[in-house]
């Protein structure tokens, strides 16, 4: 676990009060517009570098198409690092558990699969797998 301060620098994605009350009751929310062009292109080209270099899963189905998964690379890979804790993404997790002043970092996760690959994605719930207690906890 790692720790991140909200720092005012990257607290420029506003969370409406409405799409707090959203998540608070529905327990999910969909936020458009947290990330600018430049940053999805950056975690683009990182995630294509990363399934490159053979790091992580990669299943098949019926067909020849991939599903590739991993874990662990804000750990090792700066780009991920950055996006992860570094970018607007610790401030609205912040916002939608109450203004918490300090969020923590579990862990990263990437699934990339082919358009139209038969290999499957097993049904799972996060919340079961994850060593925590309590409601102040978000998956983004």
């Amino acid at each position: 676990l790692s720790s991140a301060r909200v720092s005012d620098e990257v607290k420029n994605f506003i969370v409406s009060p409405k799409e707090i009350q959203a998540y608070k009751v529905d327990g999910v929310v969909c936020l458009r517009g947290v990330l600018s062009p430049v940053q999805c292109a950056e975690m683009f080209q990182a995630s294509v570098e990363f399934v490159k270099a053979n790091k992580g899963r990669i299943r098949y189905g019926k067909d020849d198409k991939r599903f590739f998964s991993a874990a662990l690379m804000a750990d090792t890979i700066p780009a991920f690092e950055k996006f992860a804790k570094n970018s607007q993404l610790p401030s609205i997790a912040a916002q939608l558990m109450n203004n918490l002043k300090m969020v923590r970092f579990f862990y990263d996760q990437l699934f990339i699969k082919a358009p139209g690959t038969q290999a499957r994605t097993a049904w799972h719930n996060d919340l079961s797998y994850w060593p925590f207690r309590g409601n102040d906890l978000i998956s983004i």
